[in-house]
């Protein structure tokens, strides 16, 4: 027995990625930038990468600094830095 799609639950999320895709393709062209790529040229980078056998690498590495900075950060919070933080930030009154 086949079980029905419902067609409408992947509606809106494809939309609202295709809306996103195009604005952020506008927004490059509008502006004429060189920083951000469009998101063919990303498309096509992936695509590079995959073909050299370097994206699970290069996805590894970046998720590990993630995580290593996620850490870090955990840590820093534990050890009480965030209060001596907001310590700091706040003006004295007298």
């Amino acid at each position: 027995m086949r079980v029905p799609i419902d067609h409408a639950r992947w509606y809106l999320p494809v939309a609202f990625a295709i809306v996103l895709v195009g604005l952020w393709q506008l927004a490059v062209t509008a502006t004429g930038t060189n920083v951000v790529p469009g998101p063919w040229k990303v498309v096509r980078g992936l695509g590079e990468l995959a073909d050299k056998g370097l994206l699970v690498r290069y996805t590894l590495d970046s998720l590990r600094r993630v995580a290593i900075g996620s850490g870090v950060l955990s840590m820093l919070h534990s050890a009480g830095a965030s209060r001596c933080l907001t310590t700091w930030r706040q003006p004295t009154t007298r």
